[in-house]
């Protein structure tokens, strides 16, 4: 099942927002077979030159390994973490050109996601305000996914999550948070992206992403986008 993703515009606890936002996205682009050795993510809506690109993945491994996930070629990689066999990696770069499907190689794997996101109004110097990492092999319905502590004004927290299912029901998070795409679930695997609004410097919020039927290894990450 592949889900398209719902942009909304969330008014941030805390004071107004005036930051980078999430102008559109694709869809989750999921493998289409066990042990293909890519991943093709679908190009976003609305593409503008100059805007900020990101490129969210997420792997299953046959084995604890969890493989790798080749940074495409002109991308630059932003955090990219695993535990047991669930991976998961960001990438970023300014929007040049026209929108177009972006292929990311992965090895080892035997179920993958990817995600392109457009945002506007993003630092495309230095976009990185901080991350946090979750890795947990403790089978839950709800992973919780640590927060960061944003150094300035007005960023954009987004988080990624890739865990071992059972049943593909959608994911929920709670209320200051929103999901961007859900890649539904495929052999054992599901993934899931979400947004948040941070207006004030020293800001900072565990993520609780909860999924019925989620067992053994769940691995999810934080990441702040700095404002222009």
């Amino acid at each position: 099942m592949q889900l398209p993703i719902g942009i909304v515009q969330q008014q941030a606890s805390g004071g107004s927002f005036a930051g980078p936002i999430v102008e559109s996205a694709g869809i989750v682009g999921l493998t289409v077979q066990p042990a293909q050795t890519y991943i093709d993510a679908p190009a976003c809506t609305g593409y503008n030159s100059g805007d900020m690109l990101m490129l969210l993945v997420g792997s299953g491994a046959s084995t604890n390994s969890a493989g790798t996930i080749q940074t495409p070629s002109g991308w630059v990689s932003m955090i990219d973490a695993w535990i047991g066999s669930r991976h998961v990696a960001i990438f970023w770069k300014v929007a040049t050109g026209v929108a177009s499907v972006q292929r990311v190689n992965v090895t080892d794997n035997t179920d993958s996601w990817a995600q392109q996101i457009r945002i506007s109004g993003a630092d495309t110097t230095t976009p990185l305000d901080g991350s946090s990492n979750d890795k947990s092999m403790t089978p839950t319905p709800t992973d919780d996914i640590p927060e960061f502590t944003t150094t300035e004004d007005n960023v954009l927290a987004l988080f990624a999550l890739c865990t071992t299912s059972s049943n593909g029901t959608p994911f929920s998070v709670d209320s200051n948070w929103s999901i961007m795409g859900d890649s539904g679930y495929q052999n054992g695997q599901q993934g899931c992206t979400g947004k948040r609004n941070v207006p004030a410097t020293g800001g900072t919020e565990v993520a609780t992403v909860t999924l019925t039927g989620v067992g053994g290894y769940a691995n999810g990450v934080q990441i702040g986008i700095r404002s222009a």
